[in-house]
């Protein structure tokens, strides 16, 4: 069994309920004001093993999607650097002297196991030094990345594009909050997925996801879901 744990920092966190509830239906969720320390928040308000998002943050699984090792390490988390993995693109991080290339992890959603934590941080700096951690898998966190918005080539975006139709996590939060979405960010962040978690929603982020939505199907929705579909996504 799966718990989750809503961190707020924003309005959006309806958007997060919402997917939780349709896809996990019978899962405990609680949300709480997040704290200096995201890792800290979450030791507070877990008992057990828990999957921690920061409000805005659409989860599509369930506890059935969890591997099962991550019971034995103290968290599961990705990395920011969405191409990382990426032997064409990786190096770009390190060329543009951006601090994704130390392999920074992405803390607005993650899996802790409250059980092998011995101390409650304050803070996040330096916070997952010398503990046993997971590495989340990119179908798990579908999240913005700094490459997509400074201009990344258009088939580059369409691929990851693809890659998000069948993601657990859609993770677009700067984006909504901005209420901005580059042509790239478009073909590349399937904001049309966002759309039945919208209920409890302010109109205007409401409306921001729908005009987003709609361009996002406009320019490349049925390429993107034909070569899904040909790739068998």
């Amino acid at each position: 069994m799966l718990d989750y744990l809503v961190l707020e920092t924003n309005e959006l966190s309806a958007l997060t309920v919402n997917s939780i509830r349709q896809h996990d239906p019978s899962a405990d969720i609680r949300c709480v004001p997040a704290g200096e320390s995201f890792v800290g928040t979450a030791l507070r308000h877990s008992n057990r093993l828990t999957m921690v998002l920061k409000s805005g943050v659409v989860w599509r699984g369930s506890s059935s999607d969890i591997p099962e090792p991550v019971q034995n390490y103290a968290l599961c988390a990705g990395e920011y650097a969405v191409f990382a993995d990426n032997d064409n693109l990786s190096h770009i991080y390190e060329l543009k002297g951006s601090p994704l290339a130390g392999g920074m992890k992405d803390l607005s959603i993650f899996i802790i196991n409250p059980d092998l934590w011995d101390e409650v941080p304050d803070t996040d700096k330096g916070v997952l030094q010398g503990k046993r951690l997971l590495k989340m898998p990119r179908y798990m966190n579908h999240r913005e990345d700094e490459l997509v918005t400074e201009g990344l080539p258009a088939h580059n975006c369409l691929y990851y594009g693809v890659l998000g139709i069948n993601s657990l996590a859609l993770n677009y939060v700067s984006c909504l909050l901005n209420k901005s979405a580059s042509v790239t960010e478009t073909l590349a962040y399937v904001f049309d997925h966002l759309e039945p978690y919208v209920n409890g929603l302010d109109k205007n982020d409401i409306h921001f996801i729908r005009k987003v939505a709609d361009k996002t199907r406009s320019r490349v929705g049925a390429l993107r879901d034909g070569l899904a579909k040909i790739n068998g996504v």
